[in-house]
C-alpha cells in the first residue's frame, strides 16, 4: 500500500489505560468507555486519506466490496477512484477502518466524505458521505464480520475532540 494517510487514529485498547495509569493520569471511567473496552474486539485503526488514494487502495477496496453487508456500486473502486476527482469540486476524503497489525491487516469500512461548512453564521459544520448526481447512493461499505463493532469504533474514533472533526455526520441518500 503506497497511500499515505492524512490522519491515523487507533481504537481504544487496554494499553492506553495501562500507560495513563503508569503516567499518573488515571480518572474515573465513563460507563460507555468501560463497555467498549470490556468487549474483546481487535484493535482497529481509522485512517483518513485524500481522494487520490483511491487508486492505491483498489485491491483492498475490491476485497471489501465482495464482503460488504450492504453493497454500493458507486463505492466500488472501479467507479470511485476515477469518478471522485472529476465529479467533485469539494474536497473529498476517504475514511477507512482497518484491523490487524502493520504486517497483516484487513479493510473493514470505507466512507468517502466531505466536510461542509455552513453559509449561515450560526450553522454547524457537518461531515457528509460522498454522493453525486452520477453516484447518488451514500451507503458506507462495512465488512460483514462484526459490522456493529466496526461502526461503533468508527463513531467513537470520529468523536474524539483532538481530531476537531464536525459533530454531525450525514449519510447522503441512504
Amino acid at each position: 500500500m503506497a497511500a499515505i494517510p492524512l490522519l491515523e487514529e487507533t481504537s481504544g485498547g487496554t494499553a492506553g489505560a495501562m500507560v495513563s495509569g503508569l503516567a499518573g493520569l488515571t480518572r474515573d471511567a465513563d460507563p460507555a468507555h468501560i463497555e467498549i473496552l470490556a468487549n474483546n474486539r481487535p484493535e482497529r485503526k481509522l485512517a483518513i486519506y485524500p481522494a487520490s488514494a483511491g487508486f492505491d487502495l483498489v485491491e483492498e477496496l475490491d476485497y471489501l466490496c465482495a464482503r460488504t453487508v450492504e453493497p454500493n456500486v458507486f463505492f466500488n473502486p472501479r467507479f470511485l477512484a476515477p469518478a471522485m476527482p472529476r465529479l467533485e469540486d469539494r474536497e473529498v476524503r476517504l475514511a477507512v477502518i482497518r484491523d490487524g497489525d502493520e504486517y497483516r491487516n484487513r479493510l473493514r469500512l470505507l466512507v468517502p466524505f466531505s466536510v461542509e461548512r455552513p453559509v449561515v453564521p450560526l450553522g454547524v459544520p457537518v461531515m457528509r458521505t460522498w454522493s453525486s448526481p452520477f453516484g447518488p447512493l451514500g451507503t458506507p461499505l462495512v465488512d460483514r464480520d462484526d459490522p456493529v463493532g466496526v461502526v461503533e469504533d468508527f463513531f467513537s474514533m470520529l468523536s474524539r475532540p483532538h481530531l476537531k472533526l464536525p459533530k454531525v455526520f450525514v449519510l447522503a441518500d441512504v
